[in-house]
């Protein structure tokens, strides 16, 4: 129920509130294909049976990424790219399936939403439910940014028993959602084996924009910490707003955890650092990152406290720094001035 420009699952909808681009990237769309649609039945559907994978031990994938389901009592994530932190949640009861929020984006931006009705347990289909009351809360770096209305009609299209999906998967037995917010709709394919299986944008005239297909058997599980989400707030930082060049300073930055798991020391292969920012990586100040000393708890803070250099040349500089993962992630504020003046 979202999108996103660059190398981003799908979202449900975000689409709306961004505009009318897909939260999947370009590493992630598939040129259509032919599929051979069967005249759809008008029999009574039970939903869940097709919502719930009946191989959440493994993973799925388009190319580029994987799409993986947790099932927790009466809640379901659909996991993407292999990331705890970046799922859509789903719940039920004997009424309805329930979109509750869609992390595909977090800790950037992410949304809760409510109502949420996304598709009633029985249902005809040809019949749509209108979501009139439906309100999304926005949030950035875990915290809410604002809510807003957010109106929608699903409607369950078509029964497909013999849809082909090529890949691994081939034929399958599926049911289309139209998830139709009037500027543009998206549509929704679940498999009665597998769960959620394929994805198509459109826009308002019907023409189709982007597509996703996850017909590739992973033989991986889908990582099961689909609570935990990294956030980080920059407190301050005594990093001056003119240097002397060539001139070395000792400055600290200072991040509050506001996510919901602790930062790690020595986490191995994975470890956490403070890095250099815009552009990534850059040693203009000596140093590209900085490790973490000792964990950090969610509501602590940590001060970062080491050593620049200013630039010989003068000229005007960015002096920004993020935490990151090693190797899988970059999170929360950027901490530090835009611009230091280096002259004398």
């Amino acid at each position: 129920m979202s999108l996103h420009k660059v190398n981003v699952f799908i979202s449900l909808s975000v689409i709306a509130i961004l505009g009318a681009l897909s939260i999947f990237g370009a590493n992630y769309i598939k040129n259509p294909r032919t599929i051979n649609d069967a005249e759809a039945a008008s029999e009574t559907i039970n939903t869940l049976d097709y919502f719930v994978s009946k191989n959440t031990n493994i993973q799925l994938a388009d190319t580029g990424g994987s799409l993986g389901q947790v099932i927790n009592g009466q809640t379901a994530y659909y996991v993407k790219y292999s990331s705890g932190s970046n799922y859509e949640k789903y719940s039920w009861d004997s009424n309805y399936i329930y979109v509750k929020e869609d992390r595909s984006q977090a800790p950037g931006w992410y949304y809760t939403t409510s109502q949420g009705n996304w598709m009633k347990r029985t249902m005809k289909v040809g019949e749509s439910i209108v979501n009139s009351k439906n309100v999304v809360t926005d949030y950035s770096n875990c915290a809410s940014t604002g809510s807003r209305a957010w109106p929608y009609t699903m409607t369950l299209e078509k029964h497909i028993t013999n849809y082909d999906l090529g890949g691994d998967l081939g034929v399958q037995d599926v049911i289309q959602l139209k998830d139709d917010y009037y500027s543009s709709y998206e549509v929704f394919f679940y498999s009665k084996k597998w769960g959620w299986v394929k994805w198509q944008l459109f826009d308002s005239k019907g023409n189709l924009l982007q597509q996703s297909v996850f017909n590739k058997i992973l033989q991986v599980k889908p990582p099961t910490n689909t609570e935990t989400l990294l956030c980080a707030k920059c407190i301050s930082t005594t990093i001056p707003a003119k240097i002397a060049p060539g001139i070395a300073k000792s400055v600290t930055v200072s991040l509050k955890n506001t996510g919901g798991v602790a930062w790690k020391a020595n986490t191995s292969p994975n470890p956490y650092s403070l890095g250099s920012q815009d552009p990534s990586d850059n040693k203009i100040w000596g140093l590209g990152r900085l490790s973490l000393s000792a964990d950090v708890a969610p509501g602590k803070t940590q001060n970062f406290t080491f050593q620049i250099t200013a630039p010989t040349a003068p000229g005007t500089y960015s002096s920004r720094w993020q935490l990151l993962r090693e190797g899988l992630l970059w999170f929360g504020d950027k901490c530090g001035p835009i611009s230091v003046t280096v002259s004398n």
